[in-house]
């Protein structure tokens, strides 16, 4: 079976000058990624919060995650990744140790959720979502049970940033 294209192709019209100054047109095109994320709600106050490193890390681990559930690995090489991301596509220099801090700042803010695993963490989807819509409601049905089922310690963070409180 034939793989879907990551790709849309446009094709266009453009208007150029030839040498003789006769406006002339041709059809060109253009690739365009068809790997989105979603932005949901309106969350421009919690990003003004927020400092350069966490601002990047929370757009880089929305486009990175698992796209099923929005989950990441807190590990040494996610961290590499990302700075090595930066670097090379901002000109931006992080150390692991601000990359480190940043995590938890977004974990203070609610872009990210801490509820599973150890160095297992969630993007948020009431702000992103990388999936389709009806896993982002899956996903937002598991969280509302895990915080509602009384069991265990539930967090007031994790509550406050799924919109419990």
């Amino acid at each position: 079976m034939k793989k879907k294209d990551p790709f849309i192709l446009i094709t266009y019209l453009e208007n150029y000058v030839d040498e003789c100054g006769h406006i002339l047109r041709r059809f060109k095109k253009k690739k365009y990624s068809t790997k989105h994320i979603r932005c949901y709600a309106n969350h421009i106050h919690l990003l003004a919060k927020l400092d350069r490193c966490s601002v990047l890390l929370i757009h880089y681990l929305a486009d990175h995650c698992t796209p099923w559930n929005n989950e990441f690995f807190n590990t040494i090489s996610t961290r590499k990744e990302f700075i090595h991301f930066c670097s090379k596509n901002c000109s931006v220099h992080f150390k692991d140790e601000t990359v480190k801090k940043g995590i938890s700042r977004l974990v203070k803010v609610g872009f990210l959720l801490k509820y599973a695993e150890r160095a297992v963490y969630t993007v948020n989807p009431v702000y992103f979502f990388r999936g389709t819509e009806e896993q982002r409601k899956m996903l937002l049905s598991e969280l509302l049970a895990h915080c509602s089922s009384g069991t265990g310690k539930i967090d007031m963070q994790l509550k406050r940033a799924i919109g419990l409180y």
